[in-house]
């Protein structure tokens, strides 16, 4: 079941199977469960969408050929749908800017190591489809970078794009703008089931002896040494 937009950070950062971390949701960016929405070529719509960062998600899709295309979410079951019809090619794009207003600095790193972006593919045409993920930041900073695509991936699965792969000039802790455009050939779809950033948490701190117990050390040592003395005169 998918989870809700609001951060997930986890309250315990445990180590997983055979001791590595865990990567946890930093944020889920949109789960396409709550709010349909349809869209046809070429056009565009903003609606209110409560699993949406920034409380709204405008989708936009146009197109080349003779035929139709669409972009709509579905709910239920709760996913995100890119489809152009047979000589007909599409490409759709979903924003995330709180209709304009800006995310406000929202961070997307949640303070783990190496986050990324997850999409969650239910079906892909793999060689039709292209995927790309642009970000603003507060300061107007900003890159697109493409989402890799194996030639043999196979759906449903995961796609992954590190934010190490941006330009380091956008700053993730202060995002004010993010958006996913989906480039289709003739006839070629995608369904997406969500999109969220992830991280691993950091190793935790070495571990600092509390003051009573370097107390209690340091008596039972001077002890010791108490000891050793008097042996020493006897």
């Amino acid at each position: 079941m998918k989870s809700m937009k609001s951060l997930a950070l986890a309250v315990s950062l445990g180590l997983g199977a055979f001791g590595s971390a865990e990567a946890f949701v930093i944020i889920d960016i949109d789960t396409f469960d709550v709010t349909s929405q349809s869209v046809t070529a070429d056009g565009s719509d903003t609606t209110a969408a409560p699993e949406a960062v920034g409380d709204f998600r405008t989708i936009e899709i146009t197109k080349s050929g003779p035929l139709g295309a669409s972009a709509s979410v579905l709910v239920p079951p709760g996913i995100y749908s890119h489809s152009a019809d047979a000589l007909t090619a599409a490409t759709s794009v979903i924003t995330w800017d709180a209709n304009g207003a800006g995310l406000g600095g929202v961070d997307l790193t949640g303070g783990l190591l190496s986050p990324e972006f997850v999409l969650s593919v239910l079906s892909i045409d793999v060689g039709g489809i292209n995927l790309s993920i642009s970000v603003t930041d507060t300061g107007g900073d900003s890159d697109t970078q493409a989402v890799p695509v194996p030639g043999s991936f196979t759906a449903p699965g995961t796609l992954t794009l590190p934010f190490s792969a941006f330009d380091p000039a956008v700053d993730f802790t202060s995002i004010d703008s993010i958006s996913l455009t989906i480039t289709g050939d003739t006839a070629s779809d995608l369904t997406l089931d969500l999109l969220q950033t992830q991280g691993t948490p950091p190793p935790p701190p070495p571990s600092v002896p509390e003051p009573g117990v370097l107390l209690l050390l340091g008596s039972g040592l001077i002890g010791l040494f108490g000891v050793r003395g008097r042996k020493a005169s006897a």
